[in-house]
């Protein structure tokens, strides 16, 4: 977040309903989910204080498969390869 008091307000619904991750007034929040059948989760993104200034927020997702990043992480270990050795 850039400007102002760096500040956003931040919630998450899961597809069921339920409010996972309640709303929060930080610079920065996190969350994760280990068990989930899919579906379409609800983001609230909250910028109520500035109503005047712009305000930057950067949202990123990450899907990680935990089975399917095992057998990747299983081939490169097969593989030898680490960040050290991979170019």
């Amino acid at each position: 977040l850039r400007g102002g008091d760096g500040m956003a307000g931040f919630a998450v619904r899961h597809p069921s309903g339920a409010i996972v991750h309640p709303y929060q007034w930080k610079t920065h929040s996190e969350y994760q989910d280990e068990n989930s059948s899919g579906g379409y989760y609800s983001v609230c993104i909250d910028n109520q204080f500035s109503r005047f200034a712009g305000k930057l927020v950067n949202l990123y997702l990450t899907v990680v498969r935990p089975e399917k990043l095992d057998a990747f992480t299983k081939e490169l270990e097969e593989m030898d390869l680490s960040v050290a050795n991979f170019t």
